[in-house]
């Protein structure tokens, strides 16, 4: 079993407003909205979740409709194991 993220690029890209910044976390305060981010703390925490790790499937539409194309380079699929749906 496994889960598809339908525009999944979507998720690796910065916030309008990070919580854990204003808190003096590790958050992308300096980063515009919208960005592509290299290690982007969504995927992250889907990553480290207990449940899902190497339980499930993750797969990455890796494309969003801002235009951006991550197909071969989804930021999940170098550290979580992600597949991507190319088709």
């Amino acid at each position: 079993d496994g889960f598809r993220f339908d525009l999944a690029s979507a998720l690796t890209r910065a916030p309008r407003y990070s919580a854990s910044a204003a808190a003096g976390g590790a958050g992308h305060p300096d980063v515009p909205m919208g960005t592509p981010l290299e290690l982007p703390p969504l995927i992250d925490a889907i990553n480290e979740d207990p449940v899902l790790r190497g339980r499930a499937k993750l797969i990455a539409e890796a494309w969003d409709c801002g235009g951006l194309y991550q197909v071969g380079n989804f930021p999940g699929g170098k550290r979580g194991g992600w597949l991507e749906w190319n088709g």
